[in-house]
């Protein structure tokens, strides 16, 4: 895939494809990804992501992101479609005329204009929940909103869940979120543009005339302050589309009491104007300007989807990590007996100086690791030794790493230490956990995908496990 590509569909496929590759030995990954990284001088960090994705050896054929493209178009070319054949419909329903009694004005916007309204400031009041740092989407129900319907068919035709897993936090459901406001908004906007046709074209080819009736006891001044309240965005731009008081006293309507005479139904067909205006104003205009608005959003939140992965903070620490090699442990091209139990391999990654090592029950011992700055944690540690290794950590380290033992199963005191740390090192300093097998040998591929499972289960973009054996077909 190109850098042509929308980021939407690069953002798919390099997920996929990182997913997929976590497979292979964290080793191997790194030398690869270190000798892309040696070339890039972009501080960028979306940037530094799309050229490792451009220079990275990987198939042709990148099916996901073609899938993610090609459905969110047709359900949004569908959804403007629907929009604009139901306005046109409701449209045509709401301003029908058999010549004995003008059209209810009070009615037709209340239809056409006061209802939709409270459907978009409901949709306001969700985005501003969702900048304020809620899951909005996940508060939002299904029956307000046609774009939260067409989401779930998304998700289920395109392969993109838009719920939080793989090690990212509600990145996925921000994106989420901007999504169902794109699609609600564009079935608004078709929804107006059918309206409007649908007058404009009732106008041109019969005589409307537009009333106001109502059984409460209100004077039409009242209801001549509420048109003019209507009317003040184009008043003064096109008076003729506001009414004025006599128009507004002439118009009412009493029941069994049909208008009579040719100027009071000529009238009548003047309100034409003030419809227009009111559906443009109040009806297209908010939703066009909410849709510019949250197809903004939704590009920002795609960056962030891109970047909020664990898998891409993992990449990211392997385009900047020193360089490996795998032989500089022994002077003689036979591998020792160190290298072939997997001490050498894990030497050569704990060498790192830009990382902060954090031992969990003895998983490795202190003469395999080449760091001044190393903590040891076990599950019996008191909080009072927890809260002190944490306060004692350097802040100048960008990465921390985290041996645990492999075989062992990954227990809640073990998630809390990994939440307390994210809390003491901030959300800019990525956190490795390294499952290390029997003998510091590389883990078995049974337990690193136990391990990553559960760390998953944080939910924190930046935190990953590291696999040093890599998977097998055994």
């Amino acid at each position: 895939m190109t850098d042509r590509q929308p980021l939407l569909a690069q953002a798919a496929d390099i997920h996929q494809w990182l997913e997929r590759d976590s497979d292979r030995a964290d080793l191997d990954r790194l030398k690869r990804d270190r000798a892309i990284g040696q070339h890039q001088t972009d501080a960028d960090p979306l940037k530094k992501v799309l050229l490792w994705w451009q220079a990275i050896e990987r198939p042709a054929s990148a099916d996901l992101g073609r899938r993610v493209l090609q459905v969110r178009r047709t359900l949004s070319g569908l959804l403007l479609a629907g929009g604009l054949l139901i306005g046109v419909g409701v449209g045509s329903l709401a301003l029908t005329f058999e010549g004995d009694y003008p059209i209810n004005l009070l009615a037709l916007l209340g239809v056409l204009v006061l209802l939709p309204f409270i459907f978009l400031l409901l949709t306001v009041m969700f985005c501003l929940l969702q900048a304020f740092g809620l899951n909005a989407m996940a508060l939002l129900p299904h029956w307000m909103s046609p774009g939260r319907w067409t989401l779930d068919l998304f998700e289920r035709y395109a392969g993109l869940q838009f719920t939080g897993f793989y090690g990212q936090a509600d990145a996925r459901s921000r994106l989420g979120f901007w999504q169902v406001v794109v699609f609600s908004q564009l079935f608004g906007v078709g929804f107006y543009i059918g309206a409007v046709l649908a007058l404009v074209v009732l106008v041109s080819v019969s005589d409307l005339a537009f009333g106001w009736s109502t059984t409460l006891a209100v004077e039409s001044s009242s209801i001549y302050s509420l048109f003019n309240m209507v009317a003040f965005p184009w008043a003064s731009l096109w008076p003729a589309a506001a009414p004025d008081a006599d128009l507004v006293e002439a118009s009412r309507i009493f029941r069994l009491a049909a208008p009579s005479g040719v100027e009071q139904v000529a009238l009548l067909g003047t309100w034409w104007k003030y419809v227009l205006m009111s559906l443009l104003i109040w009806g297209f205009l908010p939703r066009l300007l909410l849709l510019l608005f949250a197809g903004w959003r939704f590009k920002r939140a795609t960056r962030t989807y891109l970047l909020e992965h664990s898998e891409v903070t993992a990449l990211m620490d392997r385009l900047i990590s020193p360089v490996v090699d795998l032989g500089q442990q022994s002077h003689t091209p036979e591998p020792t007996e160190a290298q072939e139990s997997g001490v050498s391999d894990l030497q050569t990654a704990t060498s790192f100086a830009d990382a902060y090592i954090l031992v969990w029950n003895g998983a490795v011992s202190e003469s395999e690791l080449r760091t001044a700055d190393i903590a040891w944690l076990s599950a019996s540690s008191s909080d009072a030794e927890l809260s002190s290794v944490l306060n004692s950590l350097p802040t100048r380290y960008k990465k921390v790493v985290v041996f645990t033992k492999s075989w062992e199963p990954p227990l809640l005191e073990f998630l809390d230490v990994l939440s307390a740390l994210r809390e003491q090192v901030g959300k800019s300093c990525s956190i490795a956990v390294v499952p290390v097998g029997l003998e510091s040998r590389p883990a078995e591929s049974g337990d690193v995908s136990v391990w990553a499972r559960t760390v998953a289960q944080l939910q924190d973009p930046g935190t990953y496990v590291m696999n040093f054996g890599g998977f097998t077909d055994a």
